[in-house]
């Protein structure tokens, strides 16, 4: 079992490098999209905006079908028509993307009468060219999902890896040129976004070649939409769960408290985007392979249990610096405002783990309609708490109702899962994590408004100890305590540093 939990860390870490890549344009470049010279607050809300609204059509136009190709393709009465399920699935979500894309382009007028009613926005006569920008993006966004889904299904996270990063450089370079060279603005960001979408296309079509034959086999196709329709409504219902916020805010405040909002749940979020989505890359495809498996449910258990203990340090370290983060990032102060908004993001986010957690039992016995009935019912809780506490609370009051909505679904998710799948999960352990998380950062936060210096090594001093807090709690068993020490003598030694680098290799199937 330790063998498989350290291949994951091994994968998680080269998936990482490509998930991160496509998301860190948007963290690169801070500085530009928050310096006045080039961007309002008013513009940085804007894009936040469009940056959800692009999520929402994603999932839309995908269908979730990905989540029936990765159920069906290692399943052992479908190994010898993987082919056809890659294209199948394909296939349909090209269709879907063309009917929706061309439905929304012949409406873009009065989308962007919708999406901006702020009067006296400069922006406004550009936006219908910018949504057309950003439902090509989407369009092409959904397409390449399912290659890129088939590479990890394949575990080949060099290759997926590259294909992001290449994405990441070609968009990052363009961006920066329409901005500042050009001055194009808005559009040149959705301009620079849709050419490197188009290059990441190019350099998966190889693969799609390779593992497409070209037929439509009526089994296959049945089975993977019966897997996958009740999964789009959550995946769209998802979507929205985390993007009512802004459009609400947008609605009550204005874009410019859209602007300060964006930029906290941003900083949040690199908990997603480096953390949970890498590790769940390389870990979901484990995780349905060992379903048979006589000592799943151990490890499935052990997943949870090392997972938060992880997330909540990387959430700890997160929310202790994120002052010190906001400050370095930012050439305008009153992004300042932003500050309070990322601990309510990280513990959603840790809370959104465990319900993906825990969400497998469900999926192992093909109750994928619960998953549907909790997320649709949380997100219309999500709109209502919204509704009810961002007109008095502003921005702290979406992020609190994202936060209450998270520990909803999991503790929902957790509840049905059990009852057809039970496993073992060590809560206890759980809870001392969460306990010991909060208090050091209760703690740290004292600290803001010291001397930078002496803030930032106290708040080093309380990152520390979070492992010997849990130790004392008694959190560890023996043989986790010796792995923590043996990893801890490894790579504290930095003479071995580039040895041990070597040694985190990946071969790949």
């Amino acid at each position: 079992m330790f063998k498989d939990i350290k291949q994951v860390m091994k994968d998680s870490v080269l998936y990482g490098i490509g998930n991160v890549a496509v998301k860190l344009v948007g963290f690169i470049l801070i500085p530009l999209y928050t310096d006045a010279e080039y961007f309002s607050t008013a513009d940085y809300g804007l894009m936040g905006l469009l940056e959800v609204t692009s999520q929402i059509l994603i999932a839309v136009m995908g269908l979730s079908l990905y989540s029936g190709l990765i159920r069906w393709y290692w399943d052992a009465e479908y190994r010898d028509k993987q082919k056809t399920i890659f294209f199948t699935t394909l296939l349909f979500t090209i269709l879907t993307s063309l009917c929706i894309g061309s439905v929304l382009w012949l409406n873009v007028g009065e989308l962007s009468a919708l999406l901006v009613q702020q009067e006296g926005y400069s922006l406004g006569g550009e936006l219908p060219y910018i949504l057309q920008l950003l439902i090509l993006t989407s369009m092409l966004g959904a397409v390449v999902e399912v290659p890129q889904n088939l590479l990890r299904l394949q575990r080949k996270p060099i290759y997926y890896s590259l294909t992001n990063i290449v994405r990441l450089f070609v968009t990052l370079v363009l961006t920066i040129y329409f901005t500042i060279s050009l001055h194009r603005g808005v559009s040149g960001v959705y301009e620079a976004q849709l050419v490197g979408i188009v290059i990441q296309l190019l350099m998966v079509l190889p693969l799609v070649i390779k593992n497409s034959s070209c037929r439509v086999d009526r089994k296959c196709t049945i089975q993977l939409l019966v897997y996958s329709y009740p999964l789009v409504f959550p995946a769209i219902v998802g979507s929205l769960l985390t993007v009512f916020d802004r459009y609400i805010i947008n609605h009550f405040q204005g874009l410019d408290d859209v602007g300060f909002y964006s930029l906290g749940y941003k900083v949040g979020n690199t908990l997603k985007v480096f953390i949970v989505t890498s590790v769940q890359l390389a870990l979901t495809p484990l995780l349905m392979k060992k379903m048979n498996d006589p000592d799943n449910k151990r490890f499935y258990s052990k997943v949870l249990t090392y997972f938060s203990f992880g997330l909540m340090f990387c959430a700890l370290g997160l929310n202790l610096f994120s002052r010190e983060g906001i400050v370095w990032v930012t050439t305008n102060p009153d992004y300042i405002e932003a500050l309070y908004v990322i601990p309510f993001v990280t513990y959603a986010i840790f809370f959104s783990m465990m319900r993906e957690c825990c969400m497998i039992g469900l999926q192992i016995m093909k109750k994928t309609k619960i998953i549907s009935y909790v997320i649709v019912g949380i997100t219309i809780l999500n709109f209502f708490l919204n509704m009810l506490l961002v007109p008095s609370m502003g921005m702290y009051g979406a992020a609190l109702s994202t936060m209450i909505v998270h520990v909803i679904s999991w503790l929902a998710c957790y509840i049905f899962a059990q009852r057809y799948y039970p496993i073992p999960y060590e809560l206890s352990k759980v809870g001392k994590v969460f306990v010991v998380g909060t208090i050091l950062y209760l703690i740290g936060i004292l600290f803001n408004e010291t001397a930078i210096g002496i803030s930032i090594l106290v708040k080093l001093v309380i990152l520390a100890g979070y492992p010997f807090l849990l130790y004392k709690w008694h959190f560890y068993d023996k043989d986790e305590w010796n792995n923590l020490k043996g990893a801890w003598k490894k790579w504290s030694d930095l003479r071995r540093l580039k040895e041990n680098v070597k040694n985190v290799k990946y071969r790949e199937s």
